[in-house]
């Protein structure tokens, strides 16, 4: 973005809407003029842009300050928005963008045909192994899209920027917190949501928004606070005071503002506790998964209410992993007019705007795209076309003067211009279609050295199993580079001298002793079985193939 330029930076969330102005200088980004909107019909399913009264005071007051005409930056958060990050294939153009749709549809809560999708790859990322790239997956919903790009057509503002707020809290994240070698989490925690973000290096490989903020702490307050025969109530305004006041506190803890303990407060705010350390313990562990395996280090809370006393040591004790609290944003931030009562680490998303807008993914339509150009196409032929118009007269009385001079010799040659064209067309598109055939063979080529020789596969096992196993079903499980067979069988005994028992023993030293097994894991069902009623019991037996199974089949036997 500009560096001297004045921005209008909107902050789209499911029940508020905070507008202000920004801009950058000498590397710091002076906000001023930050004013929220409600939305009255609160909802987590949409978004406060589908608001119209929240949408008719927003271009009101956009009105009022004479701010028409100025340059838009919106940021949108909540449920009608995903940041989802992959490892695929190093394929490009409509290949990578088909294969990144087709994880993203079995994580979105809204369908993908109805939505606003960017892709970007990664060329270097931290945690990526073997043949794969990063590639990055942010989605809108296509409503909430055209409900901004509505919002600026009525504010008469320019709509510069639509990305969204998680991609924007996780580019703020690897600038401030990257740590080479090290997978580390940062928690930015608000009023009402919080987002997670977790970093290899200063690669995000996991963004997410987490249902907590400190408000759920502010209601927990508001409930009855028993001490002896006294109830004490608290209304919103008090209960919010108290949490700034005191934050998560100790048992032993004196609250001398009402006379009681903290042992009186902390069941209050144990459920809110307890739902955002399982939360964040479960994105913490599928993080884990994603970064190969990787722990995560530490987790570190920043925003606006990551610094609440005692928050951090609580969330520590709970998950078992290293909580601190830091501020995030110093030396990034200062405060213009009208922000007196404004938390600066609150800014975090309006910096990220200001610095890195440009950068974030695109959520802009192609047809609003389209559109635009074609304004501006339009607006520069009216200014430009009365020039241009005398500008292409006088070059025509000029080439008219030439070409007559040069007509003969333009009509000996056109046939043979003609053919050299249809030569030169033919030869390009052969050479473009060698070059996807190319393409095309190399990825069949790495498909089949990635795939397993079934066939050898199949006759080890029929080797190695015993024959008290009846086979049930087969299933794989492909992992990048690592392949899984699953055996489901069932176990007949009658009429044989083994033990269950045994045949389990028997069945785990057989397969381990085969050499194309990397690891072999069994598990045991001794219940009744609808799907084989005469069996003792079923065996699930999960097979990691080595490479020795990707041999042709003669060299696997």
């Amino acid at each position: 973005m500009s560096k001297s330029r004045e921005f209008l930076i909107l902050e789209a969330f499911p029940d508020e809407l905070r507008l202000a102005t920004a801009r950058e200088s000498q590397g710091v980004v002076t906000v001023s003029h930050l004013s929220s909107f409600w939305c009255r019909s609160k909802s987590d399913d949409t978004s406060a842009l589908c608001d119209q009264t929240t949408l008719d005071a927003l271009v009101a007051y956009v009105e009022e300050r004479g701010w028409a005409g100025k340059s838009l930056i919106c940021l949108v958060g909540g449920p009608g928005v995903s940041c989802q990050h992959y490892d695929l294939p190093p394929l490009k153009g409509p290949a990578l963008r088909q294969a990144a749709l087709l994880k993203l549809k079995q994580q979105l809560h809204f369908e993908v045909t109805d939505a606003v999708v960017a892709i970007d790859a990664v060329s270097r990322a931290e945690g990526v192994t073997g043949n794969q790239q990063r590639v990055n997956a942010t989605a809108i919903q296509k409503d909430i899209a055209q409900a901004a790009i509505a919002l600026a057509g009525a504010a008469r503002l320019k709509l510069m920027v639509l990305s969204a707020a998680p991609a924007a809290c996780a580019r703020l994240a690897a600038d401030r917190h990257s740590d080479a070698g090290s997978c580390r989490a940062i928690l930015s925690v608000d009023e009402s949501s919080s987002t997670l973000v977790v970093l290899n290096g200063a690669t995000p490989f996991v963004t997410t928004e987490l249902p907590f903020g400190a408000n759920d702490l502010t209601t927990a307050l508001m409930r009855p606070i028993i001490n002896g025969e006294n109830v004490i109530q608290l209304d919103e305004t008090a209960a919010r005071a108290l949490r700034n006041e005191i934050g998560i506190p100790a048992p032993q803890q004196d609250v001398v503002s009402l006379q009681v303990r903290g042992d009186k407060l902390l069941p209050l705010m144990e459920p809110v506790l307890q739902k955002l350390s399982k939360n964040l313990t479960q994105w913490l562990a599928f993080a884990g998964t994603c970064s190969g395996g990787g722990a995560i280090s530490s987790v570190i809370l920043t925003g606006a209410k990551g610094t609440i006393n005692g928050l951090a040591p609580s969330l520590g004790s709970r998950t078992g992993i290293a909580v601190t609290s830091a501020r995030s944003l110093d030396g990034m931030v200062s405060l213009g007019d009208g922000m007196e009562n404004v938390e600066p680490e609150s800014l975090g998303l309006i910096v990220a705007a200001i610095r890195w807008g440009r950068t974030l993914p695109d959520l802009i339509p192609d047809d609003t795209k389209r559109a635009v150009r074609a304004a501006r196409i339009r607006k520069y032929i009216t200014y430009a076309g009365p020039v241009a118009a005398v500008i292409m007269l006088s070059l025509g009385v000029v080439f008219d003067r030439t070409g007559k001079s040069l007509a003969g010799e333009i009509d000996a040659n056109s046939q043979h211009l003609a053919a050299a064209q249809e030569i030169l067309t033919k030869r390009t598109q052969l050479a473009a279609d060698a070059q996807v055939t190319k393409k095309l063979m190399a990825q069949v080529e790495s498909f089949l050295a990635d795939s397993p020789s079934w066939t050898g596969v199949f006759k080890e096992l029929s080797y190695r199993l015993p024959s008290q196993l009846r086979a049930l079903d087969y299933s794989c499980r492909i992992n990048g580079r690592k392949t899984t067979l699953v055996v489901k069988a069932g176990v007949h005994l009658q009429g044989t001298p083994h033990t269950f028992d045994d045949l389990v023993t028997q069945t785990l030293n057989s397969l381990e002793r085969g050499g194309i097994f990397q690891r072999v894991e069994v598990s045991v069902d001794r219940s009744p079985q609808t799907e084989d009623p005469g069996a003792d019991g079923i065996l699930s037996i999960e097979l990691v193939l080595t490479r020795a199974s990707r041999l042709p089949v003669e060299a696997a036997k």
